[in-house]
């Protein structure tokens, strides 16, 4: 039999020429076979230093799988010392094991005196990855509890690299002394200046002019408390050694101005329920976007255009007299009899063509639930009971994965299919009541009712979009087979073209 002997040295520790080099590792690999084998046959040794053995990211090894899947390789085992020298995790044994399976080779670990030849062999072997990938975690587990105790009773930081502001002190070994951070003198003032011009007021992009950083960098470095004098680990923040860089009240004021989240808008901007979101579009083709400004000590709400080439970007306009101006237009349109028609002719004709359609769509949806649902039970129930082998368990797993995936994917479109088929069986309810719904909203309009949630189930329901266009008057179209209305200056133009006349 002809071998191909493969050995690893992880990074930590590669360095020591003991009984764990590569060296030794060949020379004992090679005395077991020749011993158990007087008829061994060796083609050259492959080997991958300084390599981790947690995934199967390794040139020697890649090139020897690669090897056996051309059915070219010269070798008819691939041997190692020890299993965790192959792979230390149970998924990377399961696919390496897969592979050579496929190509017809074999696996040997000379120092357990494992040889997958054998049915036995094989569960030996499950046995002993299994039990090298629990202390692979147990190790983990203990690494991270030490460093949480480093962050929590000593105050030192020991995540991520040095913070900007910051340098890094090395510890000593012979005084006992650990590893810290200490103020950069020469980059403490940039960060006190940044944090002072962002705190009165000045934006991320002037502060990019003089500290040159990508945004999301700056805005990391404002929300750190690191530079208050704390230190995180695990989610949570400890009080640090290390001396703080920043004043709390300069620290805190910075905040104020901060989003919630880097994905969220601003506080203040979150104040005002924008009942126009996603319908309002710039005469350039883009959505509009909520906007708020201050001046004159209150928050004042806008759409604006995105676009910073557009002409109109600097238009911000009222979101509140804008929702105002549509929400009167309406209430005075749907006082005319023939508008009232219009509007229940085309919710009629829309349920009749898109409600059947709908709940079509949702039963196939369940249906096909349901099937997964059982599927899934079954892959669980073979997993449990521990029926299957190593490359079929993989095979499984990775359907169980899909079949999950389908599963979330096909919740959310039923979801979605029941609020649009509750949405249609509600209209179809209030079909004949559409003329009392606003004359309520025609009501509420002129006496300046404030319940906006009303006004927003309404004004979504029967707004399609509203359209600035270049000469600055707004284009407000509802589902009416193309009907719309025009209004200029905030008010409702008459223009008999689109709309009957008052």
């Amino acid at each position: 039999m002809t071998y191909l002997i493969y050995t690893r040295v992880s990074p930590r520790g590669s360095d020591w020429q003991g009984e764990t080099s590569c060296e030794a590792q060949e020379a004992e690999v090679r005395t077991h076979l020749v011993r158990t084998d007087p008829s061994a046959n060796f083609v050259p040794t492959l080997s991958d230093e300084f390599r981790t053995g947690r995934n199967n990211h390794r040139p020697a090894l890649q090139s020897a799988l690669r090897e056996a899947a051309t059915g070219h390789a010269k070798w008819d085992a691939l041997v190692v010392l020890d299993v965790d020298r192959i792979s230390r995790s149970m998924e990377g044994y399961v696919d390496i094991l897969k592979q050579l399976e496929k190509a017809g080779k074999g696996l040997i670990a000379t120092r357990q005196g494992l040889d997958l030849a054998s049915l036995h062999g094989r569960m030996v072997m499950q046995i002993m990855v299994s039990i090298s990938e629990y202390f692979v975690k147990i190790n983990a587990a203990k690494t991270v509890d030490k460093m949480r105790w480093m962050a929590k009773e000593r105050g030192a930081y020991v995540v991520g690299s040095t913070p900007t502001g910051y340098r890094r002190v090395p510890g000593n070994k012979e005084t006992g002394a650990v590893s810290r951070i200490e103020p950069d003198p020469e980059q403490v003032p940039r960060l006190v200046k940044l944090f002072t011009c962002y705190a009165v007021g000045d934006g991320i992009s002037k502060i990019r002019t003089w500290f040159p950083m990508p945004k999301q960098s700056i805005l990391r470095i404002l929300r750190s408390k690191v530079y208050i004098g704390q230190v995180p680990f695990g989610g949570e923040w400890y009080p640090g050694k290390h001396a703080p860089i920043i004043e709390k009240d300069l620290w805190s004021a910075v905040q104020a101005r901060l989003p919630v989240d880097k994905h969220s808008p601003r506080p203040s901007a979150c104040a005002y329920d924008y009942l126009l979101t996603g319908m309002v579009r710039c005469s350039c083709g883009l959505s509009m976007s909520p906007f708020t400004r201050r001046r004159d000590g209150h928050v004042w709400p806008y759409y604006r255009c995105p676009d910073s080439n557009c002409s109109q970007k600097g238009d911000f306009v009222r979101a509140d007299e804008l929702e105002t101006a549509i929400a009167s237009q309406m209430a005075g349109l749907w006082r005319q009899p023939t508008m009232l028609k219009a509007a229940t002719e085309a919710l009629r004709s829309r349920l009749m063509a898109d409600g059947s359609a709908a709940a079509k769509d949702l039963e196939n949806k369940i249906a096909e639930l349901r099937q997964l649902e059982e599927q899934n039970v079954t892959i669980a129930k073979n997993l449990a009971n521990e029926v299957l082998g190593p490359a079929a368990v993989k095979i499984v797993s990775e359907t169980a994965e899909v079949v999950a995936s389908r599963i979330a994917t096909l919740q959310g479109e039923i979801g979605a299919l029941r609020a649009g088929v509750a949405r249609e069986n509600a209209e179809k309810m209030s079909l004949d009541q559409v003329d009392t719904q606003f004359a309520r909203m025609a009501r509420e309009v002129a006496a300046g009712n404030e319940n906006r949630t009303d006004l927003r189930r309404l004004l979504r329901a029967w707004v399609l979009a509203v359209q600035r266009q270049a000469d600055g008057t707004w284009t407000a179209r509802y589902p009416l087979g193309g009907v719309s209305t025009n209004c200029q200056d905030w008010h409702p133009r008459r223009d008999s073209n689109t709309r009957p006349a008052d």
